[in-house]
């Protein structure tokens, strides 16, 4: 049985989104890595090769590489995460309080304890927008 949620576009017409578990070429690991899209917590560029995405994911030790993803390729399939900057795409989830400029993450993964991002000014409106904060 295939699990679906249906959203409403900016159009009217009602999409359909898959909320079963997508495949993903990973660097460390000779198979693919199936992820369900819900489960995605932080996604930041790798620092050897921009293509590549290290992704934190739920009940996970560790994080992964994804290779050749692109953010909006992995915003179309977690609805629930915003990006903040050009390099961090966060689940709303895993946000636990915002201060003009920087989000402070919830402690979800080993090593998180007062884990910080930076907000940029691009995408300051629409994380406020979706994410309902008062500046």
């Amino acid at each position: 049985m295939k699990e679906a949620t249906h959203t409403a576009r900016s159009d009217g017409r009602i999409q359909k989104y898959e909320t079963r578990p997508v495949l993903f070429n990973v660097a460390e690991m000779r198979r693919k890595l199936s992820v369900r899209p819900k489960d995605i917590l932080l996604a930041e560029i790798d620092e050897i090769d921009s293509r590549n995405k290290r992704v934190y994911i739920k009940n996970e030790s560790r994080a992964f590489t994804l290779m050749n993803v692109s953010f909006s390729k992995l915003q179309d399939y977690a609805r629930d995460t915003i990006m903040v900057n050009k390099h961090t795409l966060i689940s709303v989830g895993a946000i636990h309080d915002c201060m003009y400029d920087i989000i402070t993450l919830k402690n979800l993964f080993e090593g998180w304890k007062d884990k910080q991002v930076t907000l940029s000014r691009k995408f300051n409106a629409a994380f406020y927008a979706r994410m309902k904060f008062k500046r």
